[in-house]
């Protein structure tokens, strides 16, 4: 019967499952989660769903969460899943600065094995500046050059707080954002 298992756990990982990085009984579907890119200061939310293809009742006595940027908000797991029964377990991305994070969701079994499934996401910067540099050429001294726009974007759902300064305030001026030093409020998806 072990061997059934076995293969039963190996014909569900080329079907697109996953077994756990552990030596526990489960499938995780979609095994590793990859939340991709998400703003700092947002939050996105997959689900895992462990799937029980041992031919026997497995105990579940833990689920938990590492990584930082990890958490688990929600699962509908039984304390025990039956043959051939599945749950789900929700996990939550929330990067608190920029690059990548990563952690592990891990399923404790009664028989003492786990199942273990990596997490990862890259957090990014919610603020996108387009035009990084300007160049003015020559300027005669005392005239104004023609004004050269600088797109700013709030990609992420959030409100963000802009405060715009300026290094060479005697020689350039700055227009728009609220003007220099003031604070600005730039919604989420704005420019």
């Amino acid at each position: 019967m072990r061997k059934l298992a076995t293969l039963i756990a190996v014909v569900l990982a080329a079907a697109g499952g996953s077994n756990a990085l552990g030596a526990g009984a489960l499938t995780g579907h979609p095994g590793d989660i990859q939340f991709g890119s998400v703003a700092r200061g947002d939050s996105a939310t997959q689900v895992e769903t462990l799937e029980n293809a041992s031919g026997a009742d497995v105990g579940i006595t833990g689920i938990t969460v590492s990584g930082a940027a990890f958490d688990k908000i929600w699962d509908d797991c039984p304390g025990t899943l039956p043959d051939t029964g599945t749950c789900q377990v929700t996990v939550r991305y929330s990067p608190n600065g920029t690059g990548p994070d990563s952690g592990s969701l891990d399923v404790a079994e009664g028989s003492g094995d786990t199942d273990s499934f990596n997490l990862s996401g890259t957090g990014t910067d919610p603020i996108d500046v387009q035009a990084t540099s300007l160049s003015f050429g020559d300027q005669r001294v005392g005239t104004n050059s023609p004004a050269q726009p600088v797109q700013v974007t709030n990609t992420s759902a959030h409100d963000v707080d802009l405060n715009i300064q300026l290094q060479n305030q005697q020689d350039f001026s700055i227009s728009g954002c609220g003007g220099l030093g003031n604070s600005k409020v730039l919604a989420g998806g704005d420019t």
